[in-house]
């Protein structure tokens, strides 16, 4: 009697494994569906979505006036700080002797001449400003259909390279000492012209009370036409006289003559020599400069 109750235990014992090896799977079934169930349904929306963004500029392409248009910059004014902007619109229908064309910029009309690739207008516009062109008008036996564009053009910005600078390490003491490694990344947004090429100088500036010490030119490596970085080592004592500000300035020069700084490190003495508490924590700017030195745009990005 014993034996077959041992031996319905051990039946009873693998049955309730059996059914929590089951209630285990199902539970991954059930999760693996729901995963599954998730995923087609964030398809679902990606996909409706998509195709509510393919409708929506295929109807904005409808109403559309235009069947094609074109803009880019020319070349750089340094006498004014200008630069040329070309544009070309070819409306859907027009009648080549009868259909003028206007472009609205910043609130002004300029006439557009008729050429092979459309209705066509070069104009200087500012360098370290942004420009609005607004509108594309085009106007036949007194109808005026107009296209808006709301373009919003800041050149500087678009053709300078981007530049990103920072000092690590320790600083401090008197003299004031600084151990650290100073790393810069710059990224070419000029699609005219290769990194190697949009960059003629790089340079390490030391400045007290706005005065250039030294200049330490530096060496960048390009990892391709649009990406190149800088790595120094630093170990250095500067002197710097009571109740001066120093500061150290990452300067890069491009292809057109502009100076872009940045500030990497900064030192502030009071009379005594004592130096005072400065935050290079703050999110740092880019300025620019000309070959003077004159500031022409402070804090472009």
């Amino acid at each position: 009697m014993r034996k077959i109750w041992k031996v319905i235990i051990v039946v009873c014992c693998a049955l309730l494994l059996l059914c929590l090896w089951n209630v285990g799977r199902m539970r991954q079934d059930i999760a693996t569906l729901n995963n599954n169930i998730n995923g087609n349904i964030r398809g679902l929306d990606a996909s409706i979505s998509s195709i509510y963004s393919r409708v929506q500029e295929a109807m904005e392409t409808e109403a559309s006036l235009l069947a094609d248009f074109d803009w880019s910059y020319g070349d750089l004014n340094m006498q004014d700080y200008s630069i040329e902007l070309s544009c070309s619109f070819l409306p859907k229908t027009y009648s080549p002797q009868q259909t003028t064309a206007t472009l609205l910029i910043n609130g002004q009309s300029h006439a557009m001449q008729l050429q092979d690739s459309g209705y066509c207008l070069r104009v200087q516009i500012p360098l370290f400003a942004c420009t609005e062109v607004q509108a594309v008008r085009f106007s036949e036996g007194g109808q005026l259909r107009v296209q808006n564009l709301d373009w919003q053009l800041e050149p500087c910005t678009d053709l300078a390279p981007s530049i990103s600078a920072y000092l690590s390490g320790s600083r401090g003491g008197q003299p004031y000492q600084i151990k650290g490694d100073l790393h810069i990344d710059i990224i070419c947004r000029n699609e005219r012209e290769d990194l190697a090429n949009a960059v003629q100088s790089i340079a390490l500036l030391q400045v007290q009370d706005g005065r250039i010490i030294s200049r330490q030119p530096l060496s960048a490596e390009w990892v391709d036409e649009s990406y190149g970085y800088v790595y120094l080592d630093i170990n250095e004592k500067y002197e710097i006289p009571p109740g001066s500000t120093q500061q150290l300035i990452v300067e890069v020069e491009d292809s057109y003559g502009l100076f872009y700084r940045t500030v990497v490190d900064s030192c502030q003495l009071d009379e005594a020599g004592r130096p005072l508490e400065t935050d290079m924590e703050e999110e740092q700017s880019v300025s620019v400069y000309d070959a003077a030195g004159q500031l022409l745009y402070e804090n472009l990005y």
